[in-house]
């Protein structure tokens, strides 16, 4: 496995990134949403579709640009350090957007306040509309002092750091436990 992640973290930074900056997105979940997940792994590919349509949408307001996107490669990934079920998802976004005709525009770090409360009521929507929540329970949610969504962009990397790009791919395609650790 491993071998093969070196393979696909080289072919990613060299032929699909742009040579741009780029942020390392996490989105997690409250543990009481978890299980939702856990028994319909469907929902996983659409947890990732949430993220996409939260970086798009927040890129778009805070630009000039609405109709041009981000480059974004989300991974899902269900452990934690602890090998618990734990369904976030980790996205390389690009620091920017691409204009339809391939211009790339910079964009400053941006808030990570309105990617998590997007990112909050969009889980909430979804969930809600496959019928596996109720809106007791996201008043119940909505009442706790945390939440438990967050989203994290702290990590960046440099417009042509190729190794730092495989690196963070690496990292996305991991493993869920390490033999030395065992």
């Amino acid at each position: 496995h491993q071998k093969q992640a070196l393979q696909t973290a080289f072919w990613v930074s060299h032929e699909v990134c742009a040579s741009v900056p780029h942020r390392q997105f996490v989105f997690t979940n409250p543990k009481r949403l978890r299980i939702y997940f856990r028994f319909d792994r469907r929902l996983l590919g659409e947890l990732c579709r949430v993220a996409w349509q939260v970086v798009r949408r927040v890129y778009a307001a805070a630009s000039e640009h609405p109709e041009a996107v981000p480059g974004m490669i989300g991974a899902i990934q269900t452990f934690g350090d602890l090998v618990h079920f734990h369904p976030h998802i980790h996205a390389l976004v690009s620091e920017g957007i691409f204009l339809p005709e391939s211009t790339f525009v910079p964009l400053p770090k941006l808030a990570t306040e309105p990617f998590l409360k997007l990112w909050e009521q969009e889980v909430f929507k979804l969930l809600l509309i496959e019928g596996k929540i109720t809106d007791e329970i996201v008043a119940n949610i909505h009442s706790w002092q945390h939440s438990g969504f967050s989203m994290d962009q702290s990590v960046r990397v440099e417009a042509k750091d190729a190794e730092g790009l495989q690196r963070l791919i690496q990292y996305f395609l991991r493993c869920p436990f390490s033999q030395a650790r065992m």
